[in-house]
């Protein structure tokens, strides 16, 4: 079973490695260490945390719960294996199209009480219950079986149930009780952490300080090595930086090339990691208004084959370390094929064929930013479209009415959406099931999609092995961005990981949405 998911179950939390966390896995001390009090030392970072146990927010990973919180098993980066955690054991019952877990006898949370199926299915349903389902693939059903068995029952196949449900987190039902339930426990657990994990919360004062204190009745066997790990807060890029230089800090990750090149200067060389990671940046045409000039095929082909300069945006806007392409991800992905790559900049044939579509004198039309970092999009995306006859103007329309609204589809509004997403490149069939689909969360009430495009996303998401996924993927991709031009992917920023000197961390430490391993990491003594 495992061997099925070598390569295409990969990370994902990249929401977590863009923010320069790190991450949780048991599967050993990293030096034969135990819980005789022979190990020390603090373990910190300077980064901006934001959130514990979210259930009301699609895609929330918990980024910052990795020293107390444990999944039931841990998807490595490097390995692209499972290694059970808190589930013993897992098959699939293909024939109901569900996913049966074997909770592991013995764990207990930090506070005594037994972690049992309860725990595991509650956990599960909070995603249903508070509107966050895609988080875990949107599954039908949550069943608890008996004590130490869960069943979750999806509405079709898919090659991503085991890194949909093994890698979340588990939480404390019996907690979530004792602290009113739906009157105040998720309010509980939005600010405070309690796992079953080798830490626990010590202090957490929000934008100052996030401390965790090693668990001395931690269930397993080991203990890591550090005594406390701390998160400093700082949501600013250059005292983050500041913060590393000064040795304040043991980690640090960043897409910034200004600061990359701050930091070679200093004498830092980064490194990808276990798998490459990183953002694109998206534009998507907004067209559900039949009469729009966007809802004409051969407009949108205008605009993205032939009239942008997308390698420039990725150079002007980022850097040297970004890069367009026209697969959804990074070249890395599983599925890419050199093949997908079609766009040449031409603006005299992109005006050519917005005449002969019936706009010779072009049109207005609105750009609509999604995130922090778009504005250098926007500027850009406007540049350009001028030199082709399209007026765009940038909307300060908010993010809520344009999530909400625009993209959702409950108006009709016309217009360019440009918003970024994390992402990570062996993970991609998770990306494209969550959002990049006519049925994803993200995008797909503001598009009119193709029969065509129905079909080959419904082929791309019934796979039955990684090579047919492939396959079928790379051709709805070369559909959806090339052919229909419905998706422009702007560019694509890798990250890279700076460490000490002193700080070491195993490539297997990192792990698909959960984080980082505690028990691969380490100092040096005295460090």
């Amino acid at each position: 079973m495992k061997r099925q998911w070598k390569r295409i179950l990969a990370m994902l939390l990249t929401a977590v490695m863009l923010m320069g966390v790190l991450a949780g896995c048991k599967s050993g001390s990293s030096d034969g260490g135990s819980k005789s009090g022979d190990k020390g030392g603090d373990l910190v970072y300077t980064t901006a945390f934001s959130e514990f146990f979210n259930p009301y927010k699609q895609g929330t990973l918990i980024g910052y719960g990795w020293p107390c919180y444990e999944p039931l098993a841990w998807y490595k980066s490097a390995t692209h294996e499972f290694t059970p955690m808190l589930a013993e054991s897992w098959e699939r019952d293909e024939a109901n199209n569900a996913l049966v877990i074997h909770v592991r006898k013995g764990i207990t949370f930090s506070n005594g009480d037994v972690m049992d199926a309860t725990d595991v299915a509650w956990t599960f349903q909070a995603r249903l219950d508070y509107g966050t389902q895609s988080t875990i693939g949107a599954p039908e059903k949550v069943e608890k079986v008996d004590d130490y068995t869960v069943k979750v029952y999806y509405p079709e196949f898919s090659l991503n149930w085991e890194v949909w449900l093994l890698t979340q987190y588990i939480f404390s039902y019996e907690t979530f009780v004792e602290h009113g339930g739906d009157n105040g426990g998720v309010d509980w657990y939005m600010n405070n952490m309690m796992g079953t994990g080798p830490y626990v919360l010590q202090e957490y004062t929000p934008d100052v300080v996030l401390k965790f204190v090693r668990n001395e009745k931690y269930w397993g066997k080991e203990v890591p090595q550090f005594e406390t790990c701390t998160f400093n807060y700082s949501s600013d890029g250059t005292a983050q930086l500041a913060a590393f230089l000064n040795h304040e800090s043991d980690r640090f990750t960043t897409s910034d090339p200004v600061v990359m090149a701050q930091l070679k200067e200093a004498g830092y060389e980064g490194t990808t990691g276990a798998a490459v990671s990183g953002v694109q940046y998206y534009a998507v045409p907004i067209t559900l208004d039949p009469d729009a000039p966007l809802s004409n095929i051969d407009v949108r082909k205008a605009i993205y084959l032939y009239g942008i300069d997308w390698d420039s945006m990725a150079k002007t806007v980022v850097g040297d370390n970004a890069y367009h392409t026209s697969a959804i991800g990074f070249h890395e992905s599983p599925y890419y094929d050199e093949s997908i790559e079609k766009c040449e900049v031409d603006y005299e044939k992109a005006k050519k064929m917005l005449a002969d579509a019936g706009y010779p004198n072009g049109f207005d039309v609105q750009i609509y930013g999604i995130g922090a970092m778009a504005s250098g999009v926007e500027t850009y995306l406007q540049a350009e479209l001028k030199k082709i006859g399209i007026n765009a103007e940038i909307s300060d329309t908010d993010f809520g009415t344009v999530q909400g609204n625009y993209l959702s589809g409950k108006e009709a509004q016309t217009g360019i959406a440009v918003w970024v997403q994390a992402i990570n490149a062996d993970q991609q069939l998770d990306r494209f099931t969550k959002h990049f689909n006519p049925n994803g969360a993200t995008a797909s009430g503001c598009t009119n999609w193709t029969d065509a495009l129905k079909e080959k996303w419904t082929a791309t998401a019934t796979a039955k092995t990684n090579e047919e996924m492939e396959k079928n993927l790379l051709d709805y991709c070369n559909q959806y961005v090339n052919e229909d031009c419905m998706f422009w992917p702007c560019y694509t920023s890798t990250s890279m990981v700076y460490y000490q000197e002193y700080y070491h961390e195993k490539p297997e430490a990192a792990a698909v949405n959960c984080g980082y391993d505690p028990f691969c990491i380490s100092k040096d003594a005295g460090k």
